[in-house]
């Protein structure tokens, strides 16, 4: 066989090897496995046992040995050189020109990175790997030789097309990869939205007017009362489910949302077969085609049952706000009224209007906490034999009995404001005026005409009787609540009874409710 036909057979396998490094490069996934079949490849097609790529990191300024063949451990992956374009290797990346050196010893136009040396290194070829897209170079591929030889023109080309191959491979991959990490964060973000939507129990849906197809969430499903799959999702089962006394409105903000292309933003009841009504509180976006018809709905929609009851309460204790504090002024002025009448000077109306205001606002307080802490009649009792101040010097003399009896907040403030009246008298002007008085305040469950009664009996002996005259309790304010604010209020009687040395005031009403005027 002669040399001609020799060289032949070699260019025709150097062309074989290429079509198959080709066709592995554009159908395999793993880089390292490509860059390295392209270094054994190009040094047995070029006749040299050494060969690697270098891969532009990402500082721009240096090549990491990416792959290689012939090489002592160490290097590949190891070995950095600077991109500059002095060097060899920075001189083919900045220019796009390919570096052929035939003798490293003699060659004056670059710098060679000391490891070649070290390594016997004598002379070079190399091309930069580029990708197809434009972008900054990947790289370059480089055949070594530890003789001076001449890597001719045809060389040169195998090289390119090495080189194209590898830059082409690398593109496909990072866009697979590009593509993968897009997936990923896609899925994540689906993952994310499906989590938001389950922890916030908000129901999707989506409905292809053109077609007529409607997909629900699985919340969807459970929110409208089905269970999940048990019918096929449309407009007609989901109209099914809304309250026939909202159906009407509820597909009218539908209309007038899609004919105006607004969002739609709606909250309805639905009436589910064990006849549960749930509020719901529904959002959507309809899409448009190029004529401008509706052809796509999709949104989003919340049980917001819990929400109206919470707004119903609130109205509820609104009103009953408004309610007490007509009642609270009410008797503030029958107060200021009734306090005015007797009174001879200001100072006076302002000491009794005071104390009857701080009274009120006792009880205020404790009606304010009565959920958590119910009040009993002793608790009440004690409370305003306490606000008449320091009383250590007749303690002895106060016997307060009587079981615990839970009271009513509608009883409270009558009683409050009476047994008020009554300490206060007692201080001023009765059992507690003197050391001779003695007070008892007693209590008992009662039936009257098979109503519950709570009884209550003030007791006060040993009353100075030259203080009559000017005692509130024979008349004015304090008798007239008793004696009769009390009955309206409470649907109670009272015994009010001043006797020549003593004074008993008896209380009975009812612990359940059977009447209660407010003012």
């Amino acid at each position: 066989m002669n040399d001609e036909t020799q060289l032949s057979e070699r260019f025709l396998q150097q062309q074989r090897s290429l079509a198959g490094f080709g066709q592995f490069a554009l159908q395999s996934d793993d880089l390292d496995a490509i860059l390295e079949a392209a270094c054994r490849l190009v040094g047995d097609a070029l006749g040299t046992d050494l060969a690697k790529v270098m891969s532009l990191r990402e500082d721009g300024e240096t090549l990491l040995v990416r792959a290689g063949v012939g090489w002592a451990p160490g290097v590949v992956g190891h070995i950095v050189v600077e991109a500059e374009e002095r060097a060899s290797e920075g001189h083919a990346l900045q220019t796009g020109e390919p570096v052929v050196v035939d003798d490293i010893a003699h060659d004056h136009r670059f710098t060679f990175a000391p490891f070649l040396l070290e390594h016997g290194v004598a002379s070079l070829a190399n091309v930069a790997i580029l990708r197809s897209s434009g972008r900054r170079p990947y790289g370059v591929l480089q055949v070594d030789s530890r003789t001076p030889r001449h890597f001719t023109e045809q060389h040169v080309t195998f090289l390119h097309s090495y080189a194209n191959l590898i830059g082409a491979a690398v593109e496909r991959l990072e866009t697979l990869a590009a593509n993968r990490c897009q997936q990923k964060a896609l899925e994540h973000s689906e993952q994310r939205s499906r989590l938001a939507l389950d922890v916030g129990r908000l129901a999707s849906w989506d409905w292809d007017m053109v077609g007529g197809e409607v997909a629900w969430s699985d919340e969807h499903y459970r929110m409208q009362g089905y269970a999940v799959g048990e019918v096929e999702p449309s407009y007609a089962a989901w109209a099914a489910r809304v309250h026939p006394d909202d159906l009407a409105e509820t597909v009218a903000a539908l209309a007038e949302a899609r004919d105006n292309r607004s969002d739609y933003a709606h909250d309805f009841r639905n009436l589910l077969p064990d006849g549960t009504v749930r509020w719901l509180s529904a959002r959507g976006r309809f899409f448009y085609d190029g004529e401008g018809r509706a052809v796509r709905m999709i949104g989003m929609m919340q049980d917001v049952s819990k929400q109206h009851v919470w707004a119903e309460t609130q109205r509820t204790l609104v009103a009953e706000l408004q309610h007490r504090t007509r009642n609270l002024l009410a008797v503030v002025r029958s107060i200021a009224s009734q306090t005015m009448r007797p009174a001879t000077t200001l100072d006076g109306f302002k000491v009794l209007f005071n104390e009857r205001l701080a009274a009120l606002s006792r009880v205020q307080g404790l009606l304010s906490h009565s959920e958590s802490e119910p009040i009993t009649i002793r608790r009440l009792i004690e409370m305003e034999l306490e606000a008449l101040g320091p009383i250590e010097a007749v303690a002895g003399r106060i016997v307060v009995d009587g079981p615990d009896i839970l009271l009513r907040n509608a009883m409270v403030q009558p009683l409050a404001l009476a047994f008020h009246e009554l300490a206060t008298n007692a201080r001023k002007y009765g059992a507690l005026t003197d050391g001779a008085g003695r007070l008892g305040v007693e209590w008992q469950r009662a039936v009257q005409d098979g109503t519950p009664m709570l009884r209550i009996t003030w007791t006060e002996t040993g009353v100075d009787r030259a203080h009559e005259a000017t005692s509130p309790a024979s008349s004015g304010f304090g008798r007239n609540l008793i004696e009769k604010a009390l009955p309206y209020q409470l649907g109670g009687t009272t015994d009010y009874r001043l006797g020549p040395d003593a004074l008993v005031c008896t209380i009975v009403i009812p612990l359940t409710r059977r009447r209660e005027v407010y003012a």
